[in-house]
């Protein structure tokens, strides 16, 4: 063999290397994003499911949750509760909402599937233009803990929409 052979031959199996590594990395690469899409999924599914189970877990809680979700609340009705319970309520408002922020930023970013809170059943019509008449009630209070972007978002997107049937079983059920 002459060296001009050598030299093509070289030159072939150097970019068959070149093909097969960029392959490789095409593949890894896939993989690193479908792993990181899965744990995004998971800690929006687990972050969701742990604000649930608080409330499953403490029987003060739940039967304020009840109270408060079982229709839509009256002036007076409102008023019933107690300063610490309406306190409760926010409080858990605020912390659902943070967790949608965190979605709605990752979705903002392309970093997820935009229909991601569709798969979390309670949690969706937040998203999807729906909320209760009794979580706008308390909306005052929320928006204060949450940034003015995301904010504007709920209120031109979720505010303005029809209001969801408190109690309605379908349309409610936990994550």
């Amino acid at each position: 063999m002459n060296w001009n052979a050598l030299g093509a031959l070289g030159e072939i199996v150097g970019a068959t290397a070149v093909v097969a590594s960029l392959i490789y990395l095409t593949t890894q690469l896939r993989q690193t994003n479908t792993l990181a899409r899965a744990a995004t999924y998971e800690a929006i599914g687990s972050r969701f499911s742990q604000l649930w189970m608080d409330m499953a877990l403490n029987p003060e809680w739940s039967e304020i949750s009840r109270r408060w979700s079982s229709h839509s609340l009256s002036a007076e009705e409102f008023d019933s509760f107690s300063e610490t319970e309406k306190f409760r309520m926010v409080a858990f408002y605020v912390a659902m909402h943070r967790q949608f922020e965190a979605t709605w930023r990752q979705i903002n970013l392309g970093l997820i599937d935009g229909s991601t809170l569709s798969k979390f059943g309670n949690d969706a019509p937040s998203f999807s233009g729906t909320i209760t008449d009794n979580q706008r009630l308390l909306w005052p209070q929320i928006k204060m803990w949450m940034s003015p972007d995301y904010a504007e978002f709920i209120e031109a997107n979720v505010m303005k929409a029809e209001p969801l049937p408190v109690g309605d079983s379908g349309s409610r059920s936990p994550p």
